[in-house]
């Protein structure tokens, strides 16, 4: 203890210049939060916990309680929790106070955060720490450039990969950004060159193709600029990742609000399949949008983002005997001898050379046309899906970062009568409205019954 005590006052002396760059801020969170030893817990096991190093009790946020907490464990009050080492440097020190401290008024000089690399259960979390503030952005998906818009952060962005200029939503922010190659072979070079303070990709760049990861970590680390992958758009990690992002980019508010939307839809689509008996649950087929040529023959087998599409809307996976990454591959005969009663398939512009679809769709044809070709396969016609008009095309646009927006049409599709009154498109027009400030237009899915005309 004594040795602690000396080690303190050795320290405090270079502290205290940090204290006065953040004092003003810093007495007023301490007038608004009183807290007292005997009032910090940690987090339940079950309770969210915000993935960012200085989070000391482990709850939903960085507050003076984390001061509190993260001093008891210095003092040997308390066990150490694995997000109190503020400083990420493997003690817990008076440098982790200062830390805090600077995090909670938002002058803090770097940030260690929680990379969550995978899809749920099946995560690894991994830490990563960025200079703070942030003010120069490559984005190596379509998502993570949409995430940035969303927060008004476009003019922080320098670099953009390849396909985000087809997202038409965002086409007009981005329009004069510097490409640097595909969100799964980028160009290193010429993301160095544009002296990014980070860059964002996504998981499926760590797990997909985990050679090119490790070129690009590498590179990217000896020239002193962190990659960090957020997904945005897997339902099970989504509030976990924009908490994250929100306190990244100091603005913990818009992402709340982008949480919120989501539960919102999700929890009503929720409460309905919940009373949805297993006898009058659909049997579905759903089709990835891989490999124009091979059609419909890639299927989401289990545990797939199609797997989930289908069963948390109220459906039947009829190929969730099967297991595969993205999707599994099947021959026709198998889908005909499973003979579903809805067949969903996800595209995407450009798709067979012919599909336009999402914002800047001026009609639905090419979707139908997509519709009729997957109908139109040898045999399928005696599948009950196509002798009942139930094949669905659905834009991989309509998902996004607003993955509820995507599953409220397939909810939409398998339980009309039960969603009657749930309107996937007015959705979407309140999303785009309140998140990018504009009008809905475009066609995002096919066919909408629903909408006349559409």
């Amino acid at each position: 203890m004594k040795a602690k005590i000396l080690a303190f006052f050795a320290i405090a002396i270079v502290l205290c210049s940090l204290f006065l760059v953040a004092m003003p801020a810093i007495a007023a969170a301490q007038n608004a939060q009183k807290v007292s030893a005997c009032t910090v817990t940690t987090a339940n096991e079950d309770d969210f916990v915000l993935g960012i190093y200085g989070n000391a009790n482990e709850d939903n946020t960085i507050d003076m309680r984390d001061l509190t907490y993260v001093k008891l464990i210095f003092f040997g009050e308390r066990q150490e929790t694995e997000l109190a080492d503020a400083k990420y440097d493997g003690e817990i020190n008076p440098l982790d106070f200062v830390q805090i401290k600077l995090i909670i008024v938002s002058k803090e000089n770097e940030l260690t955060i929680v990379q969550y690399l995978g899809t749920p259960p099946e995560l690894t979390e991994e830490p990563v720490t960025i200079k703070m503030p942030i003010e120069r952005t490559v984005a190596l998906s379509g998502y993570a450039c949409e995430a940035l818009c969303v927060f008004g952060l476009e003019d922080k962005i320098v670099g953009i990969d390849s396909y985000s200029k087809e997202m038409g939503e965002i086409a007009a922010l981005i329009k004069d950004k510097a490409e640097v190659g595909s969100g799964l072979d980028p160009d290193i070079e010429k993301i160095i060159s544009l002296e990014p303070d980070v860059v964002i990709g996504y998981t499926l760049l760590y797990w997909y193709v985990p050679e090119v990861y490790r070129m690009l970590k590498e590179q990217l680390s000896n020239a002193g600029i962190p990659l960090i992958l957020i997904d945005f758009y897997v339902p099970d990690k989504y509030d976990d990742e924009f908490r994250v992002f929100g306190w990244l980019l100091h603005n913990e508010k818009r992402a709340e609000e982008l949480i919120s939307f989501e539960d919102r839809i999700h929890e009503q689509i929720r409460d309905v399949v919940s009373g949805i008996p297993e006898s009058e649950k659909p049997r579905v087929c759903y089709s990835p949008h891989y490999a124009y040529q091979e059609l419909e023959i890639y299927i989401a087998a289990a545990g797939t983002d199609g797997d989930r599409r289908i069963v948390e809307n109220g459906g039947i996976n009829i190929f969730a005997d099967l297991e595969g990454y993205g999707s599994a591959r099947v021959d026709s005969e198998a889908v005909i001898g499973k003979n579903p009663d809805i067949i969903i398939k996800d595209v995407y512009t450009g798709w067979g050379g012919f599909v336009v679809c999402g914002y800047n769709a001026e009609s639905s044809n090419s979707l139908k046309e997509a519709m009729d070709l997957v109908s139109g396969r040898t045999g399928w016609e005696y599948i009950s899906a196509v002798k009942n008009k139930d094949v669905y095309i659905i834009c991989t646009h309509a998902a996004s970062i607003h993955p509820s927006i995507f599953d409220s049409y397939i909810a939409k599709w398998l339980h009309p009568d039960r969603f009657e009154d749930l309107d996937p498109i007015e959705i979407h027009e309140e999303w785009l409205d309140e998140f990018l400030g504009m009008s809905y237009k475009g066609v995002y899915a096919y066919p909408t019954q629903w909408r006349q005309g559409t």
